[in-house]
Protein backbone atom coordinates (compact mmCIF):
# COMPACT_ATOMS: atom_id res chain seq x y z
CA UNK A 1 0.00 0.00 0.00
CA UNK A 2 3.07 2.38 0.93
CA UNK A 3 4.51 1.41 -3.30
CA UNK A 4 1.37 2.12 -4.28
CA UNK A 5 1.03 5.97 -2.27
CA UNK A 6 4.73 6.81 -3.50
CA UNK A 7 3.88 6.03 -6.80
CA UNK A 8 0.82 8.18 -6.86
CA UNK A 9 2.15 10.93 -4.92
CA UNK A 10 5.59 10.67 -7.20
CA UNK A 11 3.41 10.65 -10.97
CA UNK A 12 1.01 13.40 -9.44
CA UNK A 13 4.42 15.69 -9.01
CA UNK A 14 5.78 14.54 -12.72
CA UNK A 15 2.13 15.54 -14.47
CA UNK A 16 2.18 18.58 -12.16
CA UNK A 17 5.39 19.94 -13.16
CA UNK A 18 6.64 18.12 -15.68
CA UNK A 19 4.55 20.92 -18.15
CA UNK A 20 5.95 23.65 -16.49
CA UNK A 21 8.52 25.22 -18.80
CA UNK A 22 10.04 27.92 -16.81
CA UNK A 23 10.76 28.05 -12.79
CA UNK A 24 9.43 30.44 -10.29
CA UNK A 25 12.84 32.30 -9.81
CA UNK A 26 13.08 32.34 -13.64
CA UNK A 27 9.64 33.63 -13.87
CA UNK A 28 10.76 36.27 -10.80
CA UNK A 29 13.86 37.07 -12.89
CA UNK A 30 11.89 37.72 -15.72
CA UNK A 31 15.21 38.01 -17.84
CA UNK A 32 12.67 37.53 -20.77
CA UNK A 33 15.13 38.64 -23.64
CA UNK A 34 17.41 36.25 -22.47
CA UNK A 35 14.97 33.62 -22.21
CA UNK A 36 13.85 34.54 -26.13
CA UNK A 37 17.46 34.29 -27.03
CA UNK A 38 17.76 30.34 -25.36
CA UNK A 39 14.70 29.25 -26.76
CA UNK A 40 15.66 30.44 -30.44
CA UNK A 41 18.84 28.84 -30.29
CA UNK A 42 17.51 26.09 -28.83
CA UNK A 43 15.08 25.95 -31.98
CA UNK A 44 11.74 26.03 -29.87
CA UNK A 45 8.65 27.72 -32.10
CA UNK A 46 7.80 31.27 -31.48
CA UNK A 47 4.72 28.78 -29.21
CA UNK A 48 6.83 28.49 -26.53
CA UNK A 49 6.18 31.51 -25.03
CA UNK A 50 3.03 30.67 -24.18
CA UNK A 51 4.09 27.87 -22.23
CA UNK A 52 5.97 30.19 -20.87
CA UNK A 53 3.44 32.18 -20.21
CA UNK A 54 1.31 29.81 -18.44
CA UNK A 55 4.46 28.38 -16.23
CA UNK A 56 4.65 31.91 -14.58
CA UNK A 57 0.79 32.23 -14.24
CA UNK A 58 1.04 29.56 -12.07
CA UNK A 59 3.00 32.06 -9.99
CA UNK A 60 0.74 35.23 -10.33
CA UNK A 61 3.44 36.37 -13.05
CA UNK A 62 3.41 37.64 -16.27
CA UNK A 63 5.67 37.71 -19.33
CA UNK A 64 7.14 40.46 -21.59
CA UNK A 65 6.26 39.12 -24.96
CA UNK A 66 8.68 42.04 -26.48
CA UNK A 67 11.88 41.49 -24.76
CA UNK A 68 11.01 37.85 -25.90
CA UNK A 69 10.52 38.16 -29.26
CA UNK A 70 13.68 40.65 -29.66
CA UNK A 71 15.66 37.53 -27.82
CA UNK A 72 13.73 34.59 -29.84
CA UNK A 73 14.42 36.41 -32.81
CA UNK A 74 18.26 36.93 -32.24
CA UNK A 75 18.67 33.18 -31.00
CA UNK A 76 16.50 32.44 -34.09
CA UNK A 77 19.71 33.14 -36.00
CA UNK A 78 22.04 31.36 -34.57
CA UNK A 79 19.75 28.49 -34.53
CA UNK A 80 19.16 28.74 -38.39
CA UNK A 81 22.28 28.25 -39.63
CA UNK A 82 23.03 25.31 -41.82
CA UNK A 83 25.60 23.70 -39.24
CA UNK A 84 22.93 23.58 -36.94
CA UNK A 85 20.42 22.36 -39.55
CA UNK A 86 22.83 19.18 -40.69
CA UNK A 87 23.38 18.49 -37.00
CA UNK A 88 19.63 18.71 -36.35
CA UNK A 89 19.05 16.47 -39.33
CA UNK A 90 21.28 13.73 -38.40
CA UNK A 91 20.71 13.43 -34.68
CA UNK A 92 17.03 12.36 -36.25
CA UNK A 93 15.20 15.66 -35.13
CA UNK A 94 11.93 17.58 -36.45
CA UNK A 95 12.00 20.73 -38.11
CA UNK A 96 9.28 23.35 -37.44
CA UNK A 97 10.12 25.64 -39.84
CA UNK A 98 10.68 28.15 -37.19
CA UNK A 99 13.46 30.11 -39.41
CA UNK A 100 13.13 33.13 -41.23
CA UNK A 101 12.32 32.64 -45.46
CA UNK A 102 15.69 34.21 -45.83
CA UNK A 103 17.89 31.45 -44.59
CA UNK A 104 15.73 28.59 -44.99
CA UNK A 105 16.53 27.73 -48.44
CA UNK A 106 19.88 27.04 -46.76
CA UNK A 107 18.48 25.21 -43.60
CA UNK A 108 16.20 22.96 -45.33
CA UNK A 109 19.86 22.00 -47.82
CA UNK A 110 21.40 21.08 -44.88
CA UNK A 111 18.54 19.64 -42.74
CA UNK A 112 17.59 16.97 -45.77
CA UNK A 113 21.49 16.36 -46.28
CA UNK A 114 22.14 15.37 -42.65
CA UNK A 115 18.61 13.46 -42.45
CA UNK A 116 19.73 11.65 -45.71
CA UNK A 117 22.75 10.57 -43.25
CA UNK A 118 20.73 9.92 -40.05
CA UNK A 119 18.32 7.50 -42.34
CA UNK A 120 21.63 5.62 -44.34
CA UNK A 121 22.91 5.08 -40.30
CA UNK A 122 19.93 3.68 -39.20
CA UNK A 123 19.66 1.64 -42.18
CA UNK A 124 23.30 0.58 -41.36
CA UNK A 125 22.90 -0.27 -37.76
CA UNK A 126 19.70 -2.51 -39.32
CA UNK A 127 22.36 -4.19 -41.57
CA UNK A 128 24.62 -4.96 -39.18
CA UNK A 129 22.11 -6.45 -36.70
CA UNK A 130 21.17 -8.72 -39.58
CA UNK A 131 24.88 -9.88 -40.07
CA UNK A 132 25.07 -10.83 -36.17
CA UNK A 133 21.92 -12.74 -36.37
CA UNK A 134 23.03 -14.21 -39.59
CA UNK A 135 26.09 -15.55 -38.26
CA UNK A 136 24.74 -17.17 -34.84
CA UNK A 137 22.67 -18.84 -36.96
CA UNK A 138 25.41 -20.37 -38.99
CA UNK A 139 27.66 -20.80 -35.48
CA UNK A 140 24.42 -22.99 -34.00
CA UNK A 141 24.88 -26.27 -33.99
CA UNK A 142 21.08 -26.90 -34.28
CA UNK A 143 21.05 -25.45 -37.59
CA UNK A 144 20.38 -27.86 -40.45
CA UNK A 145 22.85 -27.91 -43.45
CA UNK A 146 20.58 -26.38 -45.52
CA UNK A 147 19.48 -23.90 -43.45
CA UNK A 148 23.05 -22.76 -43.24
CA UNK A 149 23.25 -22.78 -46.62
CA UNK A 150 20.82 -20.29 -47.12
CA UNK A 151 22.10 -18.08 -43.93
CA UNK A 152 25.46 -17.83 -45.80
CA UNK A 153 24.13 -16.93 -48.85
CA UNK A 154 22.07 -14.80 -47.14
CA UNK A 155 25.13 -13.18 -44.97
CA UNK A 156 26.94 -12.21 -48.53
CA UNK A 157 24.00 -10.85 -49.59
CA UNK A 158 23.46 -8.44 -46.52
CA UNK A 159 27.74 -7.53 -46.60
CA UNK A 160 27.00 -6.39 -50.25
CA UNK A 161 24.55 -4.30 -49.38
CA UNK A 162 26.08 -2.83 -45.80
CA UNK A 163 29.14 -2.19 -48.04
CA UNK A 164 27.14 0.14 -50.84
CA UNK A 165 25.31 1.67 -48.08
CA UNK A 166 28.61 2.71 -46.63
CA UNK A 167 29.57 4.23 -49.52
CA UNK A 168 26.51 5.80 -49.66
CA UNK A 169 26.49 7.24 -46.39
CA UNK A 170 30.48 8.10 -47.32
CA UNK A 171 29.22 10.12 -50.18
CA UNK A 172 26.85 12.03 -48.15
CA UNK A 173 29.10 13.21 -45.27
CA UNK A 174 31.60 14.15 -48.31
CA UNK A 175 29.69 16.24 -49.45
CA UNK A 176 28.78 17.88 -45.66
CA UNK A 177 32.40 17.92 -45.23
CA UNK A 178 32.38 19.88 -48.73
CA UNK A 179 29.99 22.34 -47.52
CA UNK A 180 31.71 23.19 -44.53
CA UNK A 181 29.04 21.50 -41.69
CA UNK A 182 31.90 20.61 -39.43
CA UNK A 183 34.10 17.37 -38.69
CA UNK A 184 31.28 15.05 -39.79
CA UNK A 185 33.10 11.80 -39.86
Amino acid sequence: MRGIRVFATMALVLALGGCATLSESECQRGDWYAIGARDGRSGHTSERLSDHGKACAKHGLGVDGRAYDAGYTEGLREFCTPLRAFTLGRDGGTYYRQCPSDTEGDFLAAYDLGRDVHLAEQELAQLEQEIESLRKEIADEKTTASARDIAEQRLRYVRNDLDRRERDRDALLERARRRGYGNVW
